[in-house]
């Protein structure tokens, strides 16, 4: 429950720019026989990068906190961007998307729906997905501080890392939307939890687990809503 507070407070804080308060991080020492899973882990890192997307908000202020060095936090970015990278490789296999497409994975009632891309992405659960787009959504913000550290630095040799950046933010961005499917299936409209008429995308050879069914409908929505909010931010430089 205070793990889970403290992935409540880090959201917040970087959702509305705010830096972590110390005494948030002290937290997990209260939990010690806790297991530390893949979301704890993103949400230690995801502390550092609320409090450098804090500082980095401060470049554009007329009140610039002194020591505040736009190539300070540029380096501080590229290390926990790797971080972020590398996260990656300590999750159990089994939690990578499985990506399909054609109408033997992908009905057409799903697509009418508004498939945004040819394909979607098949994650073991809800759950996982969350923390995957959770984890886009941290680099997305670690891009937009290296882009805004780019424009106090007068150096030509540094425009590729800014076309670096946006490159990875819109990647980041389709794969976000291409779990949209997995977690609405054909629904465009309220429906009962219990509903099985609703098709989902699935893996070829496979039906949809019984359990998605009910995990799509109780949360497929909500972990949505927050990415998605995201994503439509005027902050975040998106193909048209």
């Amino acid at each position: 429950l205070l793990l889970g507070a403290r992935n409540q407070v880090v959201g917040r804080a970087l959702k509305n720019m705010e830096s972590v308060a110390l005494d948030v991080s002290a937290w997990t020492h209260m939990a010690l026989d806790v297991p530390r899973t893949p979301g704890f882990h993103l949400d230690d890192i995801n502390v550092e990068v609320a409090n450098l997307q804090a500082l980095a908000s401060g470049l554009d202020s007329d009140f610039i906190p002194q020591g505040l060095s736009a190539l300070g936090i540029l380096e501080k970015a590229g290390e926990l961007d790797q971080r972020l990278l590398a996260w990656e490789s300590t999750v159990p296999d089994d939690w990578a998307p499985t990506r399909v497409s054609g109408p033997e994975c992908i009905s057409q009632s799903v697509r009418d729906a508004g498939l945004y891309q040819g394909h979607c992405d098949v994650y073991r659960s809800i759950s996982i997905a969350h923390t995957c787009n959770s984890q886009r959504c941290s680099r997305i913000k670690v891009q937009l501080i290296i882009i805004a550290c780019l424009k106090h630095i007068n150096n030509d040799m540094l425009e590729p890392a800014s076309s670096r950046a946006l490159e990875t933010i819109q990647e980041l961005a389709d794969d976000i939307c291409a779990s949209v499917p997995y977690h609405l299936g054909d629904r465009i409209k309220i429906g009962r939890i219990d509903d099985k008429t609703v098709h989902y995308p699935h893996i070829l050879g496979l039906s949809v687990p019984d359990d998605h069914y009910l995990g799509a409908a109780a949360l497929g929505g909500w972990c949505l809503a927050a990415r998605l909010s995201e994503l439509l931010s005027p902050r975040v430089p998106l193909r048209a």
